[in-house]
Order: structure tokens, then sequence, then C-alpha cells
């Protein structure tokens, strides 16, 4: 790529967890390009998830946003409309489709830089071959984060920092400030957060009874509040749990109506440890470098390593969640717990 690049678009990832885990190539890519001016092209969510790097206290990893949908072909179509007005010298291309890779050439970027792969190769000026698996070329073949910088580091970009990295605003931590008071926790107390959702396998979820009987557990052997961690889409099952449990201790909040991203990423920073199944929260509260106890079932920890914090992984040899015990996961809960306080005891 010409080092005299003025303006680079990077197309981020779809899912939150695989934006979080691109965070390393956009530092990378803003370390080797550091007068260009980066441009990211991402979801309204993604987007949100991400604010907050593109100031310079932060790093300023990015320095504008264009959003787009890409539900309908004419979305599509139009994102590449937006990509011809925006001027961009150069686009890195972090997702794999093909349309992705149309739409920059159809916005007559002039410099295109993406994976091989989903016969798409003739519509990128740089074409990086997929590394290699066992079974030969695959995507999958190394985790995200290394994924991404593999591809950064094609074009010059120093890839030795593999961490990720997200930031909050004073007003969203305002806002997790406001939902612990209207919860009435006892500030007194450490909390726990518990995140038990997927946006795409719910193999990926641990059974509720058992995730109930692990919270009841954190409150009265740990004397940790707990706060149930959701999205809109899991906002019924976190008030139940809570219902069901009445302990002043154990909240929901689904409690609350309106349920952004910004919220959630100021609830997990706010955490003194996070327990998660493998989703989006999960690598948010790594990238906010909060202590993790990932739970796993179908999926491989490894296939989706992370590189901040070193997380506590539990998972059963048999891949299935519902296998995973309430005995086993606390466990993990509480070695944590007393690490915690055993540091703060040392500081």
């Amino acid at each position: 790529m010409p080092a005299s690049t003025n303006r680079i678009g990077v197309l981020l990832p779809t899912w939150i967890g695989d934006s979080c885990m691109a965070t390393p190539a956009l530092a990378a890519l803003r370390s080797g390009f550091p007068d260009a001016e980066i441009v990211i092209i991402a979801r309204p969510v993604v987007a949100q998830l991400l604010d907050g790097l593109q100031h310079a206290e932060s790093g300023r990893l990015f320095d504008r946003v264009i959003t787009y949908n890409k539900r309908t072909w004419l979305q599509r179509y139009a994102l590449s409309k937006r990509l011809q007005h925006a001027s961009l010298d150069s686009i890195i291309l972090l997702t794999n489709s093909w349309w992705s890779a149309a739409a920059a050439w159809l916005g007559a970027v002039p410099t295109r830089v993406g994976y091989s792969g989903d016969v798409r190769s003739w519509l990128l000026t740089h074409s990086e071959a997929m590394p290699a698996g066992k079974n030969g070329p695959s995507r999958t073949a190394l985790p995200p984060i290394d994924y991404y910088l593999r591809l950064v580091g094609s074009i010059g970009c120093e890839t030795h920092d593999r961490r990720m990295k997200l930031v909050c605003r004073p007003e969203d931590q305002a806002a997790a400030d406001e939902l612990w008071s209207e919860l009435e926790f006892n500030n007194e107390l450490p909390t726990l957060v518990v995140n038990n959702n997927a946006a795409t396998e719910r193999a990926r979820c641990w059974p509720a009874n058992k995730m109930q009987e692990l919270v009841e557990l954190v409150a009265n052997e740990l004397n940790w509040n707990v706060l149930l961690h959701c999205g809109p889409g899991e906002r019924d099952m976190a008030n139940s749990i809570a219902a069901r449990i009445g302990s002043r201790q154990i909240r929901s909040m689904g409690l609350r109506a309106d349920l952004p991203i910004s919220l959630s990423k100021a609830v997990l920073k706010k955490a003194e440890l996070v327990v998660s199944t493998d989703s989006g929260p999960r690598h948010m509260a790594v990238a906010l470098d909060r202590p993790v106890v990932s739970i796993f079932g179908a999926t491989d920890p490894k296939v989706t390593q992370t590189y901040n914090t070193p997380e506590r992984i539990i998972n059963h040899s048999n891949g299935r969640m519902d296998a995973l015990s309430v005995e086993e996961v606390f466990t993990a809960v509480r070695d944590a717990c007393e690490s915690l306080t055993e540091n703060v005891k040392v500081a």
C-alpha cells in the first residue's frame, strides 16, 4: 500500500465480539500510518461499541465513522456510493464476503486490501492468501485477532501488540452508577456481572437453572452483588431469574427500559469480575481489561483466543454446555474472587 496514503477505510466485522478482536488491527494500522485519516466502516451498533477510540486520550485508533446496514442488496449498494463520496485512498476489508469486496470496487477505492476467498480476488488490488489450516487454507486457521493482524501486517504494519481495547465515556460510566443506585446495590460489596447469551448459537448458553444456582451461591457464600447482564433479547430470562430468587443482591439489568451497548460497556467496566459465555460481552469485558471467567461448550476456546488479562477458561471435554456443573464454575469464580482479594491486599 502506498506510504503516501492519506485516507484509509477499514470495513469492520459484523459481530460485536469480532469487532472487539479487530481493535488490535486498528491500533497496528494507526501505528503504521500515523498521519493518515482512518475511517471505520461499521454497522451502527459496532460504531457505538467503538465510540471513544477516536479521541486522543484513548490513543485515537480512528478518526471518522461511516455507518451502514446490509440487510438488503440495495443497502449494500448504497454503501458503495458512500465509499465513493468518502474519497478513500485505500480500504482494508476485515470481512470475508464477496459483497464487501464488490462494494469497495464499485466505490472506486483505488487500493483494496483483503483476504482471497469467496471468489473475490479479482475485486482486490492486494489479495492476501488465507492462512493455512489442517485441511488447507481457512479463515479459522488463526484466532480472529491474529487473522486481522495478519492482514494489516501484509501491508507493512507492526503486529506485536495483540491486546484488544475499548473505552467508556464518562457519561456511560455515570449511567452505570445510576443503574447501581436504581437496583439498590450495596456499594460496599464487590459486583459480579454474569452474561449468559450468544448471538448466533443457543448451544453456547448455559442452562438457566444452573446459572440461577451459581448466582445464588455467589451472593450467599461469597457475599457479592450479582448483576445479570442482558440485551433486549435476553431481558425476559434475566428478569425471571432475578424475580425467582428475590434477593436485593441479585438483580437484572433488564429492569432498565433502554439497553444500549454503551451501558453494557459501562456495566462490564464497573464489575470486579465477569462470568460470560462465548459471546460479544465476553470480548467486551476482556477488551476493558476486566477479570473474566469464560464458559465454553461446543466452541473451542483456542478459536477465539484473547491476549489481555488472562481469562479463566471453563469447558467440558464432550463439548456440551449442559455438562458443565455448577460446582466447576463456582470453584473457578471463587478462585478468581480470592485472587482479586489477595491482589487488593498486596496493593
